[in-house]
């Protein structure tokens, strides 16, 4: 019998744990898709503060401490564990731990000011090799992994540079999906020295971008594939500064590992068959009732009711 695709998702953010944006729906939704395709699939994450250790029964994952070099400073980490259910097995779920950098009251900004932690730089370089050394400890090497955005970007710079003549890390495959490509990553040219990344790499070539460090660009140029949330902003991001924000030309070259696949929705969870927040239940089979729920939506507004008039934002 043929082993599975083994195949790690590494996501800043994940439903139900820790979420600000679409990402994290991607991240608690598409694993659950792979596992129905046979494949191994298991989710990492940082632990944040705001993660509920007893609501999601989370322990420790043994013997998985590391230590990751930040400016001559090894910094120590460890695993913890959860699961999501999946369509027949639960999904496995890695915390990277490290309370220093993800106990806070926020992912990537304080709630209390509204602006960007000034060690982000820092706190996902921990992440991106924190994981790589996390695998080496719990003895687990996945066929791929799968980066998103670009809090995880410089996993396939670390792969074909640092970690590239270890045995352990040989035949790991990266996909890196851009889902806003609005958000780099971009940090000061010193930032280059608490990677830990060889100098070789700060070129245009590279991951330099405008004398700074692009996470983005990082993961884009290094990685194996790449894909984006939908085949018309594949072509977008290519096109124009516009949707490219400066990276278009970097993804024009890669565009023959360039790939468009459209988001999906999660029907477990936004079925309008089980969404508790409309007045009227309703299904494909049956759009009759859904008429209810415009009606309600309207006169919530003071709005007029017409048929033939959509309601829209």
């Amino acid at each position: 019998m043929s082993q599975s695709i083994k195949v790690l998702y590494v996501s800043s953010e994940v439903e139900p744990f820790a979420k600000t944006g679409g990402l994290a729906d991607v991240a608690g939704s598409l694993p659950k898709e792979l596992r129905k395709l046979g494949v191994d699939v298991r989710v990492i994450l940082p632990k944040y503060g705001s993660i509920d250790e007893q609501k999601y029964k989370i322990t420790e994952v043994p013997k998985s401490e590391f230590e990751v070099s930040i400016d001559d400073e090894k910094i120590k980490g460890k695993l913890k564990e959860t699961s999501i259910e999946g369509d027949s097995k639960k999904i496995e779920v890695y915390l990277l731990e490290n309370d220093f950098y993800y106990n806070r009251n926020g992912v990537y900004t304080d709630a209390n000011t509204n602006s960007d932690f000034p060690d982000n730089a820092e706190r996902f370089i921990f992440f991106s090799r924190g994981i790589l050394e996390a695998l080496k400890k719990i003895n687990w090497t996945p066929d791929i992994i799968h980066c998103n955005d670009w809090q995880s970007g410089l996993i396939p710079v670390y792969l074909k540079t640092i970690y590239a003549n270890d045995v352990f890390y040989q035949g790991i495959k990266t996909v890196f999906s851009i889902h806003n490509l609005a958000y780099q990553g971009i940090f000061d040219k010193d930032t280059l020295v608490k990677t830990g990344l060889p100098w070789d790499v700060f070129t245009i070539d590279g991951i330099e971008f405008f004398g700074r460090v692009n996470f983005m660009k990082s993961g884009i140029i290094f990685s194996d594939f790449i894909t984006t949330v939908s085949p018309k902003y594949a072509e977008e991001i290519c096109s124009s500064v516009e949707y490219g924000y400066g990276l278009e030309g970097v993804l024009t070259k890669r565009k023959t590992e360039l790939a468009g696949i459209l988001n999906g929705v999660d029907y477990g969870a936004w079925s309008p068959l089980k969404d508790e927040y409309i007045p009227q239940k309703y299904s494909g089979r049956n759009l009759a009732k859904k008429s209810i729920n415009k009606k309600v939506l309207l006169k919530k507004f003071v709005l007029p009711y017409r048929e033939d008039v959509p309601a829209v934002e």
